[in-house]
């Protein structure tokens, strides 16, 4: 009787498994097949150039000249990085991959930015899988895919794929999501194997969310977003709680976000002093995102069809109060009725709690800009997983792939689009500044594109327009003066205007770099109407700007824009004082470098030879911040030194 029993459970414990092994195969499938769909839709915008903070953050990939050749070199760019609080090491690591590229180019990083992408999509399915059978839905391997396909071909993730240092954001929500993975596993075991189960979770929390924190200061995130599962999914799953858990959670996940709370009031007057640098105040910052929350959750739901999305400024006054005020009680009511429902609706709770988590640092008190599309990169995953799981109990299964696959098709064609304008830098220099006729930013993104091909007269009339909406703009009223420079067109007008605007009004970074091309154009010999002492009189009128005084990289700059113009006046003590004063505002200006070449020059050996030895201690002694300039520069520096020494004593005796 029980042999007889036995057969027909034998087999049917067979036919389960064959059954899943070929779900498996075609998950597996399809799931490659979807890889190649995203490769497909992503390439044309591989070929892109590189965008403004790029060149900041990877400038020191070039320190030896060519590449990273060195452990010294590489240990110099991973360890003193700026981007934040704590350099973010392992996202400066990984671009030493393709140090050999830079900055000639981008194709090999923005490669990379793709597959970091797609691997991001494959822990979305992982986790949303593990979050959909917990909670009990039928198919969650479905639901899961969906919810990654979704997010990996949505367009608002085209400027973080395709965006080079955006990278940064990449792998903070990589290793952020490999956290919570691991976080998961180990609460689905602690409560039958303690041990493992809590080694599993300390991986996922300390050591998973040490690599996303120095990826990007947000992956210090990555314990809320656990509270978050484990408040919604995870309990009314009715997963066991495990021994301990109580004082666990606390230590594990309640423990960190307090002492990041604390870093944060401990450190407030340093960050306060950022806003110094800022249009707005605290106070409108804080006002200002609760419509910016808000404008995430449309870009959502309701993708732009323009590829300017990283153009978009923000400006607190175009948000009356009312809207400010009902903004923020949205966001109160929808965090409040998730926590009511996280029983009865786990997943659309934790959809939207994981949203709000997302932003909790950069939508913040922090003094960052107002809105960017790469900030919801990992936000919007919560936002998208409430739509399978909705449509899932609502429709049934033929009718949801349906409508799955087509909202798929939808999102892949707008990022298809939007990755061919990226890929065409001709064509982006022409489609985004109509997009946003109002962005400074994109204006200076056309411009670079113009004057590298030699389209003088395209990058003045697209600056004219914008000035004809902003007048008053002192960034754009500069590139305006370059642009008269290269054309050796009158400056007069333009002179007069920036010098009532560069000490009292905005300041934005690349004004300084402005100011010394026109410098290098003058000294060339273009603009001739452009006296020098007018020169001196703009660059000493944006040294007045209060605003720089939060930027002492910036001041640095501007203080070797003076070194510059002092050179031309046959002024070289006034050059090497104006150095001095740069490296003493930032490391990353190795002046001693130039005073050592301007003493070279004029015959000043002695002083020649000290600040060689200090530009040296500088560029990788106790000092090495930055290896600034390359150390083959150093090498000549001091070969040239050695010839001048050599050569005077001879010049001396024959006369």
């Amino acid at each position: 009787m029980t042999a007889t029993k036995a057969g027909p459970m034998a087999n049917h414990l067979a036919d389960n498994k064959r059954q899943t092994l070929a779900t498996s195969l075609q998950l597996t499938g399809v799931g490659a097949l979807a890889a190649g769909w995203l490769l497909l839709i992503y390439w044309p915008g591989l070929g892109g150039p590189f965008l403004f903070d790029d060149a900041w953050n990877l400038e020191g990939l070039a320190a030896s000249g060519s590449g990273i050749e060195h452990v010294r070199d590489w240990l110099t760019f991973v360890l003193n990085g700026t981007a934040g609080p704590l350099g973010r090491p392992i996202s400066l690591a990984s671009f030493t991959l393709n140090s050999l590229e830079w900055p000639a180019d981008p194709w090999p990083f923005k490669l990379t930015n793709l597959l970091i992408h797609l691997a991001t999509s494959v822990l979305i399915y992982a986790l949303c899988a593990k979050m959909v059978a917990i909670s009990g839905l039928s198919r969650p391997r479905i639901l899961a895919f969906a919810c990654a396909l979704l997010w990996a071909t949505h367009p608002q993730n085209v400027s973080t794929v395709l965006y080079v240092v955006q990278r940064m954001t990449q792998l903070g929500a990589l290793f952020t999501l490999a956290g919570l993975l691991c976080f998961v596993h180990g609460r689905q075991i602690a409560a039958r194997d303690p041990r493992s189960g809590y080694a599993w979770i300390c991986g996922g929390i300390l050591g998973f969310g040490t690599l996303a924190a120095l990826s990007k200061e947000n992956g210090a995130l990555l314990p809320l977003f656990a509270l978050v599962l484990d408040t919604t999914v995870l309990k009314a799953g009715g997963l066991p709680t495990p021994r301990w858990w109580r004082h666990g959670s606390l230590l594990l996940l309640r423990l960190p976000l307090y002492l990041l709370v604390g870093y944060l009031a401990f450190t407030s007057s340093s960050w306060l002093e950022g806003y110094l640098a800022r249009d707005f105040s605290l106070s409108e910052r804080l006002a200002s995102q609760g419509p910016v929350l808000f404008e995430y959750v449309k870009q959502t739901y309701l993708p732009s069809l323009t590829s300017a999305g990283i153009f978009t400024e923000v400006q607190p006054q175009q948000y009356p109060v009312w809207r400010v005020f009902w903004s923020w009680l949205a966001v109160a009511l929808l965090i409040i009725a998730a926590l009511r429902v996280r029983r009865r609706a786990p997943l659309l709770a934790c959809g939207v709690l994981w949203f709000v988590a997302g932003h909790a640092l950069e939508s913040s008190v922090l003094p960052l800009e107002l809105y960017f599309d790469h900030r919801n990169y990992l936000p919007s995953v919560g936002l998208i997983w409430i739509v399978p799981v909705t449509l899932a109990a609502a429709l049934s299964w033929k009718p949801l792939l349906s409508v799955l696959a087509a909202i798929a098709l939808l999102l892949s064609g707008l990022t298809a689009a939007q990755s061919r304008v990226w890929g065409d830098e001709t064509v982006a220099a022409t489609v985004w500044p109509m997009e946003k006729p109002d962005s400074l930013r994109a204006l200076q993104f056309a411009i670079g594109v113009w004057q590298g091909q030699g389209q003088f007269m395209q990058s003045k009339a697209i600056t004219g327009r914008y000035l004809e909406a902003h007048p008053n703009d002192p960034t754009a009223l500069l590139h305006l003066l370059e642009l008269q420079c290269q054309l050796d067109q009158p400056t007069g007008d333009t002179t007069q205007r920036l010098r009532r605007q560069l000490a009292s009004g905005p300041f934005r970074n690349g004004m300084q770099a402005s100011l010394r091309t026109v410098v290098v154009l003058r000294r060339a010999g273009r603009c001739t109407d452009l006296g020098w002492s007018t020169v001196r009189t703009l660059v000493d009128a944006l040294g007045r700007n209060p605003k720089l005084r939060a930027r002492p990289v910036a001041a640095a700059e501007l203080a070797m824009v003076t070194a510059e113009i002092s050179l031309a006046e046959n002024n070289v003590a006034g050059a090497i004082q104006a150095a001095e004063t740069a490296q003493t505002l930032s490391p990353r200006i190795n002046g001693a470098y130039w005073q050592a070449l301007w003493s070279l020059d004029a015959g000043d050996l002695a002083a020649a030879k000290r600040y060689a030895s200090d530009a040296k201690l500088r560029a990788y002694g106790r000092f090495s911040l930055i290896n600034n300039p390359p150390e083959a520069y150093l090498d000549a520096l001091d070969i040239a030194i050695a010839d001048a020494t050599k050569w005077r004593p001879e010049q001396e005796a024959e006369h």
